[in-house]
């Protein structure tokens, strides 16, 4: 009796030892690692490529189905970096071999792929659907990234922190190297936050790539947060303060090798391809100067909302001025002069009121069509005065 009193501990040991062994062999066949691969780059910074995993021994792509930017922020973090967006379509390059993860449903706090919940190994994806990532960087605002375009405020993550980069020497270089981060092969910079205004600290300025940069690290600059005050060659040897209203960076990316492609479907290598290849180049162009402008005008106007023309003295023009001041003999005119010359001194005084709104509207760059109405009244005023001076009796 006293033995079968102890058979079902026995049971239970044993029960739980075979669990612990299952359990071990079971997790480390189902282990995850991972590398960046194609058109990629890692530094202490930033990391982007095609992502790449080893399950069961066999390195594989990832499947962009459903990634988005939790399951690529818990890829960089695998990685050793903190945050990251999904960049889909193979921007990175076609990986080879199989296309292992199909889908996985993971969250930011997430630390491995394997904490992951739902992770399907079965998959139908080609390689044209290989998934990237891009760690510790990304298009904000008003922002899109797509195929063949994207446009967005820079910004990039600095000990934690999400940061802007301030606009003085940002040119068509520094582009270059930010949207070859995001997988395209050329860029646009635009500046004076067109992409309206970011928030927390201005973590890069006065940013200098030469063309064997792959990411802003590899870049010259004046340190990061280094922005409080600088001298600006654009404010004339000046100290400048980068600000988020004025001063952020943006980028529109596009890809040259998508408009090569279409070309090449539709027509043959003759001088008919660069002709639409230039065509298309040209209306990018344009529409960049006119998000650019109606930027800028937006801007212009909600900056000036508060300004009024009381409380604000502009220097007048003096010189207009005196071509219509006149000091006629009142004794010698007849009642209808007289109201002729009531008339051109309301008309003096109105004049310089319209005076005072074109100088500050100019100063404060508001939108163009109220600076011409208020000129067009000037014009109309104008020649009422001289039509009235050559009516009085001088």
């Amino acid at each position: 009796m006293q033995e079968h009193s102890h058979r079902p501990y026995s049971n239970m040991t044993f029960i739980l030892t075979f669990y612990f062994i299952f359990c071990t062999v079971l997790c480390s066949t189902f282990a995850i690692s991972v590398r960046l691969s194609g058109s990629s780059s890692m530094t202490d910074y930033f990391a982007y490529g095609r992502v790449e995993i080893n399950y069961n021994g066999t390195w594989g792509t990832v499947c962009d189905r459903l990634m988005d930017d939790d399951e690529a922020t818990v890829v960089c973090k695998m990685l050793g970096y903190q945050y990251g967006i999904a960049i889909k379509n193979a921007k990175y390059g076609k990986g080879t071999g199989p296309v292992i993860l199909d889908r996985a449903y993971c969250k930011s706090f997430h630390k491995s792929l394997d904490e992951c919940s739902s992770l399907s190994f079965a998959t139908n994806c080609s390689h044209n659907q290989d998934a990237g990532v891009a760690c510790n960087i990304r298009l904000a605002g008003k922002a899109s990234i797509r195929t063949s375009a994207a446009y967005g405020r820079v910004e990039v993550n600095y000990n934690g922190s999400w940061g802007t980069v301030c606009d003085d020497n940002w040119d068509s270089n520094e582009a270059r190297v930010v949207c070859t981060m995001f997988g395209y092969s050329g860029g646009v910079a635009l500046t004076e936050s067109l992409f309206g205004a970011g928030n927390g600290p201005v973590w890069l300025n006065n940013v200098s790539c030469c063309s064997s940069a792959k990411d802003l690290s590899q870049c010259n600059h004046i340190g990061w947060g280094n922005v409080t005050m600088m001298f600006s060659p654009r404010y004339n040897n000046s100290s400048w303060y980068c600000n988020h209203y004025n001063d952020n960076a943006g980028v529109i990316c596009y890809d040259l090798e998508t408009y090569i492609n279409k070309t090449e479907s539709v027509c043959p290598a003759n001088m008919a391809c660069w002709i639409l290849f230039g065509t298309v180049l040209l209306i990018l162009f344009t529409l960049t100067t006119v998000i650019a402008k109606q930027f800028k005008r937006r801007k212009a106007a909600s900056s000036s909302v508060s300004m009024t023309t009381d409380d604000m003295t502009p220097e007048r023009n003096t010189n207009d001025n005196r071509a219509y001041t006149v000091t006629p003999n009142e004794g010698a005119m007849d009642e209808k002069e007289r109201q002729m010359l009531v008339r051109l001194k309301e008309i003096e005084a109105s004049k310089v009121k319209l005076m005072q709104r074109i100088s500050i509207y100019r100063r404060n760059k508001m939108l163009d069509k109220r600076l011409d109405k208020v000129e067009m009244d000037m014009a109309i005023l104008k020649n009422e005065a001289i039509s009235l001076q050559g009516r009085i009796n001088l």
